[in-house]
């Protein structure tokens, strides 16, 4: 017998352009995130009614997702490889993200010098979920995570009587 346990975990990065202030746009995605991860619980919850063990959704609120690249040159072209991707809710990473935004905004001051602040700002936050560009698919996930717990059953010869040995994650 087993048993599986899921952490589900929604995250929603909308702009919420109804949002009087920061406040309120985080809150709303709060909500939406909830809402998100609820929807997917119900969902697994009839999927593995028979095996399951616990099952947690949380809205994880509004995310940044951070991407760094490695970049080469092969052959005279600048090839761009992923190398890492990290999603960040702002809510329990809020230093993280304005750190990597003051990073981005001293890169582009350097690489660009006769780029306007307004337009370095703008740069240095595209592609993190913070602005206009906030429906990115990958910062309005849900994240599913299953642990399994059961046993395995060994046995100790051809006449042995097979015996249930509990096994974790």
């Amino acid at each position: 017998s087993f048993k599986v346990e899921f952490l589900i975990e929604g995250y929603a990065s909308r702009p919420w352009q109804g949002a009087a202030n920061d406040a309120q746009r985080k809150e709303k995605n709060k909500q939406l995130s909830q809402a998100r991860a609820d929807a997917v619980a119900s969902q697994v919850n009839g999927m593995f009614a028979e095996v399951l063990g616990g099952i947690s959704s949380v809205g994880r609120g509004a995310a940044v997702r951070l991407v760094e690249y490695d970049i080469r040159f092969e052959g005279g072209e600048m090839v761009k490889n992923k190398a890492t991707e990290k999603i960040l809710a702002e809510d329990q990473n809020g230093d993280q993200i304005e750190a990597e935004i003051k990073r981005r905004e001293e890169q582009y001051r350097k690489e660009f010098p006769s780029m306007s602040e307004q337009e370095i700002k703008k740069m240095a936050r595209a592609n993190l979920g913070t602005g206009s560009e906030a429906d990115d698919p990958f910062i309005r996930r849900v994240v599913v995570t299953a642990m399994w717990r059961g046993f395995e059953i060994q046995w100790g010869d051809a006449n042995a009587t097979p015996a249930p040995t509990p096994r974790g994650n």
